[in-house]
């Protein structure tokens, strides 16, 4: 398996902190905070070179980073996924995170054809993830943020409310969350919040979206729950059938 070279990643980094300024403070905070845990993934990984966790956690860090719309990150985490994917092809979280990779690589390509080609892959290796592992929090994970932002004719917005459906009722009822960190746990708790709200069903939806902020309180997703919790509590009022005994699905 190749290592990252440190000069490329040195230029990857001098060129994601060139970009241009982000308006918002809190995206500046968070793709800084990114930056920050590229580094120390890095620095781990030199000091371990062949351990498994240390190179999945650059292989995240870049990812992470390309999530964000850094080209060249998305770019250098898809070469790092296809490595550790041919190495262990049967990880189902390596191959949902390779699948998730597949289609931001489909959204820089210009060629209808090849658009096609690499969005038909990544969701056939998110599926497979899934599939493989149904119970892999992180694997249903990665396949319900990704396919959540995929256009219409992809027809897997019923799948996406299907997956957080299950994560929210899996991070309910075991807050320790395995398999997903406080941020990806909180995420999940408020997207299938937003989807209760859709269904008129505020008392549980308050229920995710409090829980989000309690997972991860300094997250992006913290305080856009806030906001929601907030904009609930101006009009709503909650009653005895809507209480934190409830799960919080539809």
């Amino acid at each position: 398996m190749s290592r990252l070279a440190p000069r490329l990643a040195a230029v990857l980094l001098a060129a994601l902190a060139a970009a241009p300024v982000l308006a918002d403070a809190a995206d500046r905070a968070y793709r800084d905070a990114l930056l920050t845990r590229l580094e120390a993934a890095q620095a781990e990984h030199r000091d371990a070179p062949d351990s498994l966790d240390a190179r999945v956690a650059v292989a995240r860090a870049w990812y992470a980073l390309g999530v964000e719309g850094e080209k060249k990150a998305a770019k250098r985490a898809e070469e790092l996924f296809d490595e550790l994917h041919q190495d262990d092809p049967d990880d189902p979280v390596i191959t949902a995170y390779l699948g998730s990779c597949r289609l931001l690589h489909a959204k820089r390509e210009w060629a209808p054809w090849r658009k096609y080609e690499l969005s038909k892959e990544g969701v056939t290796l998110l599926n497979q993830a899934v599939d493989s592992a149904p119970d892999d929090l992180h694997a249903r994970f990665i396949r319900a943020a990704t396919t959540e932002n995929l256009p219409a004719q992809f027809e897997l917005s019923d799948q996406a409310d299907a997956d957080f459906a299950t994560l929210a009722e899996r991070v309910y009822h075991d807050r320790t969350h395995p398999g997903l960190d406080g941020e990806q746990a909180a995420y999940a708790l408020a997207r299938h919040a937003v989807r209760l709200e859709a269904a008129q069903n505020h008392g549980d939806a308050l229920i995710a979206y409090r829980l989000a902020v309690e997972f991860a309180p300094d997250s992006r997703t913290a305080a856009k729950a806030a906001e929601s919790i907030e904009r609930i509590e101006a009009f709503y009022t909650p009653t005895a059938e809507s209480s934190p005994a409830n799960q919080p699905t539809p």
